[in-house]
């Protein structure tokens, strides 16, 4: 039983730490182009992985199949998932940001389906359906999200989807992978593949980003070293390690754990309240995603 619920409860853990990647990320926002910012992170990571980098020494069994998933969640889920959520929250209320990425278990469960075959059980669907439905009355509440947002918020919902499908596929071909790569190894591709492809677009802007370096106050190296290790490095790492004995579809959905906790975060110290109607559907999308972790994974 143990065995079973160490994949979905490392899992939450990582969404849980991610959520506190809302108590920063906006006010560095203030500070630094969102591109720098991602460039910190993963070189702060990197550096901190550098002396597990011999793990690696088994690169040779990379496969002509596993290029293109690799360089998926390397250049689109590491670097371009981060800085389309982060260049939302440039446009949009950052509680809405990430809410929306409750869309995750759409892309993830349609990639799932097709390239990993998986089929989820018969009380899986019905518990999806009511957990995206939740997650919509908790997100918009019952209107039309078409008629409360204006052109720029317009913009970041646009992001904030694009960073939901790097993020959701990410998950999906982070699976495939684990079936031939540890969970270490696929943290490593992540970080030293996202470092060195980060610093080729810091190299091309150089010179806007190095005044920002020098800006920088006590505060704003806190806020990235916590960003770039907690919501980064270690909620990557128990994520893939919580991968490798869940399946794609569940994860997806208990990744939904994320935007709830952010929304609660944002509501308890950041002074964005939630209604009657968003509390009961949090509560009930909590519920959803409960008996998703604790249900038997999809065959």
């Amino acid at each position: 039983m143990i065995k079973i619920l160490l994949g979905p409860f490392l899992i939450s853990t990582c969404m849980m730490l991610r959520s506190t990647d809302i108590f920063f990320r906006t006010n560095l926002l203030m500070h630094f182009f969102p591109f720098f910012l991602i460039t910190l992170e993963h070189l702060i990571g990197a550096c901190i992985l550098l002396p597990k980098i011999g793990l690696l020494k088994n690169i040779s069994r990379i496969q002509k199949n596993d290029i293109i998933p690799i360089i998926f969640i390397v250049c689109g889920s590491s670097v371009g998932g981060i800085y389309f959520f982060t260049k939302a929250f440039m446009h949009l209320n950052p509680a809405v940001v990430i809410l929306l990425q409750k869309l995750q278990p759409i892309f993830a469960t349609l990639l799932a389906m097709v390239l990993l075959k998986e089929k989820p059980s018969k009380i899986f669907l019905p518990l999806a359906g009511m957990a995206l439905l939740f997650s919509y009355i908790l997100t918009f509440k019952l209107t039309n999200p078409l008629t409360i947002l204006n052109a720029i918020e317009l913009e970041g919902s646009f992001y904030a989807i694009l960073s939901v499908f790097f993020w959701g596929g990410g998950t999906v071909v982070g699976k495939k992978l684990l079936t031939h790569f540890s969970f270490f190894e696929l943290t490593l591709f992540r970080y030293f593949g996202g470092c060195l492809f980060s610093l080729v677009i810091f190299g091309i802007f150089y010179n806007t980003y190095f005044n920002q370096i020098r800006q920088a106050n006590q505060a704003d190296v806190f806020s990235i070293i916590y960003v770039a290790l907690i919501p980064g490095l270690l909620a990557l790492f128990l994520f893939y390690r919580g991968l490798e004995q869940t399946s794609a579809i569940q994860a997806s959905f208990l990744e939904l754990i994320f935007p709830v906790c952010s929304t609660f975060l944002a509501w308890k110290y950041l002074n964005r309240p939630l209604d009657m109607i968003q509390i009961t559907s949090g509560i009930g999308l909590l519920a959803c995603v409960t008996c998703l972790g604790i249900s038997k994974k999809p065959a």
